[in-house]
């Protein structure tokens, strides 16, 4: 296959953009007829593209970076979470649907995510893009998409006209109203007896859990600002243990009411 030169070449942080929209459609679709085996999920162009920057790149970044990279690659990097510590794992769509706040990488997680960028922009510059692409076995529309388009034969002469990038959007999903329960969403009991959430009963919390919830419950309708919240419960990174909470089981998510936006109260209610 010829390479192109670099002048013709699509930007690399397009084109891994546009993977990367493909892979969040695919990695979000829960549906029966269309879940992945692992081997057709990592068969995706995207993690060959990593693989090829893995590999033409100066810096050896970790293959969970350049996927966390470029998961979060539509926001600019200063509104990138943290680098994970080790594997990287997409984020719960409905999670996200949630409006929790995120943190942002600060430090030198920050700076390792603007190298991972000035990098990609370098290929283009020193030709390094062409070498990726042309060894890319690209299935979908994102190199095509991401070329210039040739000059077009017009009635009123020659006109140049730019490809659009191809727009591979995220299918919504309806939010399901919150489940009408009667009787209290939460009963804590003892630290050592499991809690009954939504009428289930559940395995003993951890002591920053029960702490948090039951900081929670003795705030009642009022709730607690993040602040508040993590004095009330003695623990610093309360707003973390109740979205881990959130995450592994459905009951805790419909009992935990998050903030959605800064300044607003966590409650259980």
């Amino acid at each position: 296959m010829a390479l192109a030169s670099p002048k013709d070449s699509p930007s690399l942080l397009i084109v891994l953009k546009q993977l990367a929209r493909e892979w969040r459609v695919r990695a979000h679709d829960k549906t029966p007829a269309t879940r992945h085996t692992l081997r057709s999920y990592l068969a995706l162009p995207l993690f060959n593209l990593l693989r090829l920057i893995s590999e033409h790149t100066q810096q050896a970044f970790p293959p969970a970076w350049l996927q966390h990279f470029a998961w979060y690659s539509d926001k600019p990097v200063e509104l990138m979470p943290p680098l994970p510590s080790r594997l990287f794992t997409p984020p719960d769509q409905e999670l996200d649907d949630l409006g929790l706040p995120s943190d942002h990488a600060t430090g030198s997680d920050l700076e390792t995510l603007r190298m991972i960028r000035d990098e990609l922009l370098m290929c283009d510059r020193d030709g390094r893009t062409a070498a990726i692409l042309g060894q890319l076995p690209v299935t979908s529309t994102a190199t095509k998409s991401a070329s210039p388009s040739p000059s077009r034969q017009t009635r009123k002469g020659r006109k140049s006209a730019e490809a659009k990038p191809a727009k591979l959007r995220r299918p919504r999903k309806k939010r399901n109203p919150r489940k009408q329960f009667k009787g209290p969403r939460v009963v804590l009991g003892s630290p050592a007896a499991g809690p009954k959430v939504m009428g289930q009963q559940k395995g003993p919390l951890t002591r920053a859990q029960y702490d948090v919830v039951k900081a929670l419950l003795d705030a009642g309708e009022s709730g607690l600002s993040k602040d508040n919240l993590d004095r009330m419960s003695g623990h610093g990174d309360a707003r973390k243990v109740l979205k881990r909470l959130a995450e592994k089981d459905p009951d805790w998510r419909e009992a935990i009411q998050f903030p959605g936006t800064t300044g607003r109260r966590y409650r259980i209610s």
